[in-house]
């Protein structure tokens, strides 16, 4: 089959149909690149919540970290406290009820009131 006559106007079509898609492609990449212009804004937005978030988060993590050691140091401090207040309490037999752990508090708090622990603990 000899089409001789006609393959100018097949190189014609094939040119115009070319011209047409990269037109096309070409618009298409530009509204794809608007696309990520305002994306990256987004996440330019977003990355600042989140480094803002994380330092907050940061802070609140060594908050909890020196309650936490305060925590400890009282309970260090003040268990052997608590453990002499109820022995006080079983060893007199006067004592009962609440106002017997109260009364034996007091005698506990007056015995120890001259000690350094105690003058470190409530003057802080």
């Amino acid at each position: 089959m000899n089409i001789y006559p006609y393959n100018m106007y097949f190189l014609y079509a094939t040119c115009v149909f070319l011209i047409c898609y990269l037109t096309i492609f070409l618009l298409k990449m530009m509204s794809f690149q608007k696309l990520i212009k305002t994306t990256n804004a987004r996440v330019q937005i977003i990355k600042a919540k989140v480094d803002h978030l994380q330092y907050v988060s940061n802070a609140i993590n060594e908050q909890k970290k020196v309650k936490k050691k305060i925590q400890n140091q009282l309970i260090k401090i003040l268990l052997p406290i608590a453990v002499s207040i109820i022995l006080t309490y079983r060893q007199d037999d006067d004592l009962k009820g609440f106002r017997g752990y109260m009364t034996a508090g007091k005698r506990e708090f007056a015995r120890r009131g001259n000690s350094e622990i105690f003058k470190r603990i409530f003057t802080q």
